[in-house]
């Protein structure tokens, strides 16, 4: 029964490296012996170029016969029509189309290719747009201690603008606070001296309603729509005597 691959690598695994190195020594001496002898190198091809490189004899020959055009004679501008017929062996027809394609006309790569610059280039990428590179900087191909500065002082001179915002942003406030509490001071103030004022006039205007009598005369003063008769019972006469008989009757 042949070992299973699974086996046989768990073998391996659990033999000492003697082992493994004898086993594989031995699986190579089997390999070489059931290999067969080196054959002859063959023959030249008939119709080949003494140079080993192709020769267009035999298709010539080929052609010849079909009543075609040479395939020396053909350029790009001649007609290769007739090498596309059902008859024209298909060896024919190939060595028509690999002399039509050898015109620089068909070499030129189109743009629009995928993967067609050289990368082979020691420096394709030009120095400046390297240098722009975040892979660039931390390995440092390059001295950026200026940039590196530059960026600092950027950034202090940030830190340096908010703070300055940040502190007339405070005094900004602290005046609105300032400002809204004079303000309130103010109207307190008013109130309070408008409380006063209409406190210290209310005592004055009560006496006044409430004593009919002249403070400078000392005499009784009769509202303007009061009569004479009215006048004479408000005056009276002392000690509670009845009024003069010579006053009007009511």
């Amino acid at each position: 029964m042949s070992e299973s691959f699974l086996g046989r690598w768990s073998r391996r695994k659990q033999s000492a490296p003697e082992q493994v190195e004898a086993e594989d020594a031995r699986l190579e001496r089997e390999r070489i012996a059931q290999e067969p002898a080196t054959p002859n190198p063959p023959a030249q091809v008939a119709g080949a170029a003494p140079d080993g490189g192709p020769s267009h004899e035999p298709v010539d020959r080929g052609a010849a016969s079909l009543n075609l055009p040479s395939l020396e004679s053909l350029t790009p501008q001649a007609d290769f029509t007739s090498f596309m017929k059902p008859e024209v062996p298909a060896q024919l027809k190939n060595a028509a189309l690999k002399k039509l394609f050898t015109d620089p006309h068909f070499n030129v790569m189109d743009g629009l290719d995928t993967y067609i610059d050289d990368y082979t280039k020691e420096d394709p990428i030009p120095p400046a747009m390297l240098r722009a590179l975040m892979q660039s900087r931390e390995l440092r191909l390059f001295d950026y201690s200026a940039e590196e500065e530059a960026e600092r002082q950027a950034r202090e001179l940030a830190a340096q603008n908010v703070q300055a915002q940040n502190v007339e942003a405070q005094n900004a406030e602290a005046q609105n606070a300032e400002a809204q509490n004079a303000e309130a001071q103010n109207a307190e103030a008013q109130n309070a001296e408008t409380q006063n004022a209409e406190t210290q006039a209310l005592p004055a205007t009560a006496a006044d309603q409430s004593d009919p009598t002249d403070r400078e005369s000392g005499a009784v003063m009769a509202p303007p729509e009061a009569s004479t008769s009215q006048v004479s019972l408000l005056v009276g006469e002392p000690n509670g005597a009845a009024p003069r008989a010579d006053a009007a009757p009511q």
